[in-house]
């Protein structure tokens, strides 16, 4: 296996250097056609749901395209016409949060060609309020586990078999995103379900301690940023290729 690790170029330097040491590593710049806080984010962008396609929004840059191009994996870029800065939620067309074999997003935001290859594949689409579904949430494969600062989302999960840990408010309105009065905690991670790795752009033993302990003794390996605030950096976007 090989891995791509797509992600902000906001990252903090450490962990970029843990990714680095792991794979090959591109670091996302701005997206014209998002709002600036979020114009290099990952999971804005990028919704890799099959070992042949990745699904991308228009105007991500080229150097993740050529990146992708060296893979086993085609990329397929949204139809949208776009003029200009698209605001919330039009610009969440891809931000789609897939636990097994379901998705969950604001399903009259989703964009259509994603939509359509996910039903071809048999995913069941989970309906909820906030389009920002995938950067609100991270899902822990191993431990069939969502993680989410949502309240939509951990509601959504009740209706099936999912564990569903809810970050407290508190914790939430902490995570730093210039720009917006606070971020989520999947924009703060990235999960690799091959590798059972979780990475986490600040310190997670200090910020949600029992997560952290809950995770550790399911035998994940988590790397984060000791001493630093979680920041929102629009999650890590693993990629797997052979």
């Amino acid at each position: 296996m090989h891995f791509l690790y797509a992600v902000s170029h906001q990252i903090n330097k450490k962990l970029l250097s843990v990714l680095n040491a792991k794979g090959d590593v591109v670091l996302l710049t701005d997206n014209p056609y998002l709002p600036g806080p979020e114009a290099a984010h990952a999971d804005m962008q990028i919704a890799d749901v099959s070992d042949e396609l990745v699904f991308i929004k228009k105007g991500i840059c080229d150097t993740f395209k050529e990146a992708l191009g060296r893979t086993s994996k085609r990329a397929v870029e949204s139809k949208q016409t776009l003029s200009g800065i698209q605001k919330y939620p039009d610009c969440c067309t891809h931000n789609i949060l897939i636990c097994g074999n379901y998705y969950f997003h604001r399903l009259d935001i989703t964009d259509p060609d994603l939509k359509a290859n996910l039903a071809s594949k048999f995913f069941i689409p989970v309906n909820v309020r906030q389009g920002y579904s995938g950067c609100s949430s991270c899902y822990i494969d191993s431990l069939d586990l969502i993680i989410t600062s949502d309240s939509s989302v951990a509601k959504a999960s009740s209706g099936h078999s999912f564990n569903c840990l809810v970050i407290d408010k508190e914790i939430t309105k902490n995570i730093i995103l210039p720009g917006y009065d606070h971020g989520f905690i999947g924009g703060c991670m990235g999960y690799c379900r091959q590798t059972n790795e979780l990475f986490v752009n600040g310190a997670l033993s200090s910020t949600v301690p029992d997560l952290y302990a809950l995770l550790r003794s399911a035998g994940i390996t988590v790397y984060e940023v000791e001493n630093e605030p979680l920041c929102d950096i629009g999650g890590i976007k693993c990629i797997v290729y052979k």
